[in-house]
């Protein structure tokens, strides 16, 4: 059935409201492919202010509807729910509604955000008790992102198809970007399928190591400088628009930019809100969004 923003209903007891971020990646280096047909990754994931909000009511039935229109079954938030009613062995149910803001296939995690939101949330409101690291490993059958936005800490290093987790209690907030989405997604499968090789782990941890020193320092310059992504690439070769969004972001004052993921979004680092502001005005056609870290 398909769910959507006509489905809205406000009639309801509110039971709870939570905020949904995105996240960035500042590298993502993949460093091997599994028997089991996925990739091991390397990457430094960061979330930001760019948030869904999810509404939780009184119901008798469980529903998941959004202002996209994904239809129920297909949504990530709707199998979290019920994967964390077979987990539990809980009949209870909620209706859930997600005012979406983070943009579909952007390489932003939006659903895998909005699906471990509601692990946590669901949680939470039913008194399981179940564990943070119970939950990672449930959300890790969900999305390769789903463990990342479990966690609570904001910067964290994710590795193998993105299951391990390591948190980093670096602060890391604060810092401006301004993310780009044009009109198009890049498939994530096809953007693997044309890596030509992969990074070595020893270079992986020396660039991490680079990474967390200039985040602790706050020296943005030496932070662009890391900023590598082994799927831009490909990216690039799948849709050459993403290149020169990259390029005009330089060109208008960004100290780095990348394609987040496997694309299509693209964020340049800025040094100020207000030099964010200008270099977004420089952009049309695509969805702009000045944000920060958290």
């Amino acid at each position: 059935m398909r769910k959507n923003s006509e489905d809205y209903r406000t009639d309801t007891t509110l039971l709870k409201s939570l905020t949904s971020p995105a996240k960035i990646n500042w590298f993502l280096k993949v460093t091997g492919k599994r028997p089991d047909g996925y990739h091991n990754l390397f990457t430094l994931m960061q979330k930001i202010d760019l948030n869904d909000q999810l509404f939780f009511y009184e119901s008798e039935t469980l529903e998941v509807v959004n202002t996209l229109g994904i239809p129920q079954e297909k949504d990530i938030a709707y199998r979290a729910a019920m994967a964390l009613r077979h987990f539990s062995g809980t009949k209870r149910a909620v209706r859930i509604e997600i005012k979406k803001t983070i943009p579909e296939e952007a390489g932003l995690g939006g659903g895998s955000s909005n699906g471990a939101t509601v692990l946590r949330g669901l949680n939470d409101l039913w008194k399981l008790d179940i564990s943070v690291p119970e939950l990672m490993n449930l959300g890790a059958g969900l999305g390769s992102d789903v463990p990342f936005f479990v966690q609570e800490h904001p910067l964290a290093v994710v590795e193998s198809k993105g299951e391990v987790v390591r948190p980093l209690a670096v602060g890391s907030s604060g810092i401006v970007l301004l993310l780009l989405k044009p009109p198009f997604g890049v498939s994530t499968a096809r953007a693997y399928a044309l890596l030509r090789r992969y990074s070595e782990r020893a270079y992986c941890e020396e660039l991490l190591e680079r990474a967390i020193r200039t985040i602790e320092e706050g020296n943005l310059k030496s932070l662009a400088t890391c900023l590598e992504n082994d799927l831009e690439e490909p990216a690039f070769e799948l849709a050459p628009e993403l290149r020169d969004l990259k390029k005009t972001l330089i060109e208008a004052g960004a100290l780095g930019a990348l394609v987040s993921g496997s694309g299509s979004s693209v964020f340049g680092v800025f040094e100020t809100k207000k030099a964010a502001l200008q270099a977004a005005r420089k952009f049309s056609g695509v969805k702009v969004f000045v944000v920060e870290t958290l």
